[in-house]
């Protein structure tokens, strides 16, 4: 077996990890606005603070089937799934089979 093996806490880790925060910062403004906002009403900006990570937490926009869509239209499926991360959101809803909220 070749290769580098990274000690965790080493300085190479630290960077590693330090370059993938930011670059999930820099792809993520809306989420990250959305946590700004958050963070007013809850302590650390959502309810999970034990599944918190840096630089914030992913806000799922909506989901469907096996794929999920982050705030800022990033889409993935779930690790589960037999479906490869796509690229295109899914087919519209029939006007037919939407109904509205009951009212109380």
């Amino acid at each position: 077996m070749s290769g580098t093996v990274m000690r965790a806490g080493s300085d190479a880790v630290t960077a590693a990890v330090d370059e993938a925060r930011a670059l999930y910062a820099a792809r993520r403004p809306r989420t990250s606005a959305l946590h700004e906002r958050a963070r007013a009403f809850l302590p650390g900006g959502n309810t999970r603070s034990v599944l918190y990570h840096r630089p914030f937490p992913l806000r799922i926009a909506r989901a469907w089937e096996a794929v999920l869509e982050d705030a800022d239209g990033h889409l993935a499926a779930l690790p589960s799934s037999p479906i490869a991360p796509l690229s295109s959101p899914p087919p519209p809803c029939d006007p037919s089979r939407r109904r509205p909220l009951a009212t109380a």
